[in-house]
């Protein structure tokens, strides 16, 4: 008997040690509290807990956590960088910006803190700023192609489309399956009416198959050219893939009504428009022209009635 109870002790104690010995960064969100009652000041356990939290999508703990740690520690890049992120998904764009600006204080080079920082200040239309940062991110590495697409972005919203047209194009040279800068050269060529366009959506598409915007927008190219059966085929294939899209049923609601005078089949893509979003008053009054072209004049005036309320 008093052999077993000796080795139960033994085991007891092995136990014991292993638990006091186990690092930080191996506990769990528990065990970290836990350590952290004991040492209240200590930053790297608000930071390691912060991070579970983060990962686990609780953004309100993650973000207490994060600040605590910075908090106690402001100069450390990782604690900076983990709140930074926190905030920057959580629109907090002060702290998001405090918080990578202290990380370059700490790395001036750090490639994720420049990119934010580009990114926040074109957020926020201070584009001069996130010129900077983007070249400064470019001049630590020429070939970086974030660098360059966020530049065309900025660019775009300056209304300088030459330069974000060469931005978004240097970007594809960087990385030719950056599907982004397809996208946004074929948005750019979309509103020029320019066949090119298509060429920059056919690209991005065989990269990424189902991308929405680009499957809207190359059926919208065409409805423009009034190549209406080719749009069509498109908006049907649109519609397939994202089949609550009220836009795409709108638009072919439109073309069956203006283009093909086929009124049973324009109002039936208006009423899924309208199922989808009832106060959708572009559905709403194409159905109404709708209703008036097959002579159902009390449904239109009812309709009408309705329009009127919803327009106050």
């Amino acid at each position: 008997m008093t052999r077993i109870l000796f080795i139960i002790s033994i085991l007891i104690g092995i136990a014991s040690c292993n638990t006091a010995t186990k690092l930080p960064a191996e506990m769990d969100t528990y065990e970290l509290s836990q350590e952290l009652l004991k040492t209240p000041k200590n930053a790297n356990l608000y930071f390691l807990r912060a991070k579970q939290f983060y990962d686990r999508k609780s953004i309100d703990s993650a973000f207490v956590d994060a600040q605590l740690a910075v908090n106690i520690d402001t100069t450390n890049k990782e604690y900076n960088r983990l709140l930074a992120n926190i905030a920057f998904n959580n629109n907090k764009t002060s702290i998001t910006k405090k918080s990578f600006e202290r990380v370059l204080q700490a790395d001036s080079t750090d490639t994720e803190a420049l990119v934010k920082l580009a990114e926040l200040h074109l957020y926020v239309q201070m584009y001069q700023p996130a010129i900077n940062y983007c070249n400064r991110l470019l001049r630590r590495n020429k070939n970086y192609p974030k660098g360059y697409f966020i530049k065309g972005m900025i660019y775009k919203e300056l209304k300088d489309t030459a330069t974000a047209i060469s931005s978004f194009q240097t970007t594809i040279e960087q990385d030719n399956k950056y599907v982004d800068a397809f996208e946004q050269l074929g948005n750019i060529y979309l509103a020029r009416l320019d066949k090119k366009a298509i060429y920059y959506y056919d690209a991005a598409l065989a990269i990424q198959p189902a991308l929405p915007g680009v499957l809207y927008n190359k059926a919208f190219y065409y409805q423009q050219l009034d190549s209406t059966n080719k749009a069509i085929v498109l908006y049907e294939n649109f519609i397939s893939a994202y089949p609550t899209a009220k836009q795409g049923y709108h638009n072919l609601g439109y073309m069956y009504l203006y283009d093909k005078q086929n009124y049973p089949t324009a109002l039936s893509y208006f009423d899924k428009a309208i199922a989808l979003d009832t106060n959708y008053l572009g559905a709403l009054e194409n159905k109404q022209i709708t209703l008036q072209k097959m002579r159902k004049s009390a449904e239109a005036n009812a309709l009408n009635l309705l329009i009127q309320q919803k327009s106050k």
